[in-house]
């Protein structure tokens, strides 16, 4: 808003302008009876005086444009400060959303979109869930002829996950959905459909891209976030072994070179999620190809904290998997129970845990 300044000539003009037309409201009224009463030969001499009351008027009208003028040449120019311009977002394509990808790198959280641009195009498939369909960018079929070839053909995968899932997630809305190896977003978008916030871990660039176009066009910024870095319990840097035709089954291996690829990231702990989010509940989901067990090593802290109501993990690999009573002493001393899953879930023996040959169990409270 800028700001009007009245000199002292303004205030002048104002005063004289207010006193001839005081003069001329009592010439025009008392000046009515006068003539009126007067020989007409007297009559000129009025009519010269209200020539020149009008004479006096026109000069002080003219007086008072004249002062405008130079009012307005002289008048101090104000300032008028706008909002500084945002920075221009570091995207190729101008897009309305930051904030959805996260990293933790140098003991530091810090927003990375870098993931989250519309520069490549995805093939895009509808995901059914139990709350409503919505969008969901899968590999090409010929790379992924599992989870992306079933989701294009039938919209789903594992729904007895989902099922299971939703089961938990139903009993508070508060709960948060905590997917470790969220792929491409499956069991993710699912949750945030559902209206859960959702925090899905995912290293892999190639799923990550993917799960931040689901998360955009499905509606879902500010309730779900994907965080980009692998889990585990120790720091260090991870590459990928990737398999030609199955893009699901990729997993993290130790980066062995000096100088890491591309895709390399850094892994973090699951205690590392409290330091970015408020968790009081929880549902877990784990699939990290066999690598389980060095998550839930960095979860102690995170399970101390966080009410987990249920923790569903992929099972068929761990079952061989010398490490995993790791798992089974931390369920039970938190007061888990293992069951199957779906519709028809079973409760489990936990003393025959190396027998569950079973895609995917539940611990469940």
């Amino acid at each position: 808003m800028s700001l009007r300044w009245n000199p002292p000539c303004t205030r002048l003009v104002l005063v004289l302008t207010m006193i001839v037309a005081t003069v001329l409201t009592v010439v025009y009224f008392k000046g009515s009876n006068f003539v009126a009463n007067i020989p007409r030969t007297e009559l000129s001499s009025v009519n010269n005086l209200h020539i020149k009351l009008g004479n006096i008027q026109n000069a002080i009208s003219e007086l008072s444009w004249d002062i405008k003028e130079r009012e307005n040449e002289i008048q101090p120019q104000v300032e008028v400060r706008t909002k500084p311009s945002l920075q221009a977002q570091p995207f190729k394509k101008k897009i309305p959303w930051q904030g959805i990808a996260y990293r933790r790198t140098n003991g530091s959280w810090v927003a990375d979109d870098s993931v989250c641009t519309e520069d490549e195009v995805f093939d895009r498939a509808t995901l059914k869930t139990p709350a409503g369909n919505t969008p969901i960018f899968i590999h090409d079929v010929v790379v992924d002829r599992s989870v992306s070839k079933r989701l294009k053909a039938v919209g789903n995968w594992e729904p007895e996950v989902m099922y299971t899932a939703f089961e938990a997630l139903k009993e508070n809305k508060d709960h948060v959905f905590v997917d470790v190896g969220g792929n491409i977003g499956t069991f993710s978008l699912a949750a945030a459909k559902l209206g859960h916030r959702v925090i899905s871990v995912e290293p892999y660039a190639m799923n990550t891209k993917r799960l931040c176009r689901g998360v955009v066009k499905g509606g879902f910024a500010g309730q779900m976030f994907v965080i980009y870095n692998a889990m585990s319990y120790v720091r260090e840097t991870i590459s990928f072994k990737v398999f030609p035709k199955e893009a699901a089954m990729t997993r993290i291996v130790k980066a062995t070179n000096t100088k890491p690829s591309s895709d390399a990231v850094t892994t973090i702990q699951m205690n590392d999620l409290l330091e970015m989010f408020d968790i009081k509940s929880a549902v877990l989901k784990m699939d990290c190809e066999d690598h389980e067990v060095d998550v839930m090593k960095g979860a102690e802290i995170f399970f101390k904290v966080v009410d987990v109501r249920m923790v569903i993990i992929e099972w068929d690999k761990l079952y061989k998997n010398p490490e995993t009573p790791y798992i089974i002493e931390m369920m039970e001393r938190f007061k888990f129970k293992p069951y199957t899953i779906g519709k028809d879930a079973k409760p489990l023996n936990i003393s025959e845990y190396n027998q569950w040959n079973i895609r995917n169990i539940v611990f469940k409270r």
